[in-house]
């Protein structure tokens, strides 16, 4: 990029303005976007099957292909386009589940497991997500209610939560994080 901006500006005579104009311009042309999406990480790991995608004490060696298998259940459970809350920790399955999602172009609310429980519930009440994915002894633990489980994959569980009306989203929407305000 930066040889590019240096030719623009040096035999062009451009601004930066006008720089960044033509730069949008190319990519507009070229359709940068959906050649983006199509060559996603998550939406091209067929290309690897073989190859080792992670290895954990809980799955030991999972390949791509296994991956691309776990993936798909979980997708056969969850809409695409669905508000699901991922309550995470740094195991095999909330991976394998946040894969799952973005390939099915699911928007994620990633939650930390740490995360206060009453600061879960409102971020539950305030964004009425459909699905949660979630440790099984963490849902065990919580007493919540109103939740149908789909699926378990290793210790995590997928499931329906009382929430049956989809939010409309933007459509390039695919993450939230929730913070704790000390940003502004």
């Amino acid at each position: 990029p930066t040889g590019t901006y240096n030719y623009l500006l040096n035999y062009h005579g451009l601004t930066g303005e006008k720089i960044s104009q033509k730069i949008l311009k190319f990519f507009q042309k070229q359709k940068f976007d959906k050649w983006l999406k199509k060559m996603s990480l998550f939406k091209s790991i067929s290309n690897y099957k073989n190859n080792v995608a992670l290895i954990s004490e809980l799955t030991g060696p999972l390949t791509y292909k296994d991956l691309i298998k776990k993936t798909d259940t979980i997708q056969k459970y969850i809409p695409e386009r669905s508000l699901v809350f991922l309550i995470s920790k740094n195991t095999a399955a909330p991976l394998i589940c946040y894969i799952a999602s973005i390939r099915n172009n699911c928007v994620v609310m990633l939650v930390d497991i740490k995360t206060n429980i009453t600061d879960i519930f409102n971020l539950f009440k305030t964004y009425e997500p459909s699905f949660l994915i979630a440790p099984i002894d963490w849902l065990k633990n919580s007493k919540t209610d109103g939740l149908t489980i789909l699926e378990n994959i290793y210790d995590y569980s997928i499931c329906r939560t009382s929430y049956q009306q989809f939010p409309k989203m933007n459509k390039d929407l695919s993450v939230l994080l929730p913070t704790s305000g000390s940003m502004g």
